[in-house]
């Protein structure tokens, strides 16, 4: 079994190498990408049975290695089409622009007006791609499956940046939990969030 063909990779390089320079030898490989003689020939012949290159032979010896469709698809930047390869690029441009924030809200001073404070550890986040002040929408997302609960301090609203793990919720989603003083749980689980159009937190 052949290590998978990953960006970065040297299998990679020696890819990226040979779309370019197709005649190369391994030596040329080798000392084009600083890597040892029998690493460019093996992954060279790697990549030609994976399908990832096309060989041409002379007298049992490799003398051209041309990348097929099928690393071009992959690896669409390989492509001698300007679209393909701007396509290639923009994505990967886009996705370093493309920041989790996590909007957060939770209890520090939680008020009802009739009965003042509430004992209740309340806290209740979603993941968004932008910095847009979600504090209402959380707020009301709080107050629809607490009702005892009309108001939190927006002092306990934050957003940051950070990446979602593994079930976190996006917006128009929200993990809600709710504890008593002595640590029971009220509430635990996912919530519908409205998008209140509200303006900069």
């Amino acid at each position: 079994m052949f290590n998978a063909v990953n960006r970065g990779t040297q299998k990679f390089r020696v890819l990226e190498y040979l779309n370019e320079f197709p005649n190369a030898s391994n030596k040329e490989i080798s000392e084009a990408l600083n890597i040892p003689l029998n690493s460019a020939r093996g992954r060279k012949s790697e990549l030609d049975k994976e399908g990832f290159l096309d060989t041409e032979k002379e007298k049992g010896k490799t003398v051209r290695a041309v990348t097929t469709e099928k690393a071009k698809t992959e690896f669409p930047e390989l492509t001698d089409d300007d679209f393909a390869r701007d396509d290639f690029i923009d994505d990967d441009f886009d996705d370093m622009k493309e920041l989790w924030y996590k909007k957060l809200l939770k209890t520090g001073t939680t008020t009802n007006p009739q009965s003042g404070k509430t004992s209740l550890k309340i806290e209740i986040f979603t993941f968004e791609k932008n910095d847009k002040c979600r504090f209402d929408s959380l707020l009301q997302a709080v107050i629809k499956e607490v009702p005892e609960v009309q108001y939190i301090n927006d002092t306990g609203y934050s957003s940051t940046i950070e990446n979602p793990f593994g079930d976190d919720p996006e917006f128009e989603a929200a993990k809600l939990t709710v504890e008593s003083s002595d640590g029971n749980n009220f509430f635990n689980g996912i919530v519908e969030l409205t998008d209140t159009n509200e303006s900069p937190c």
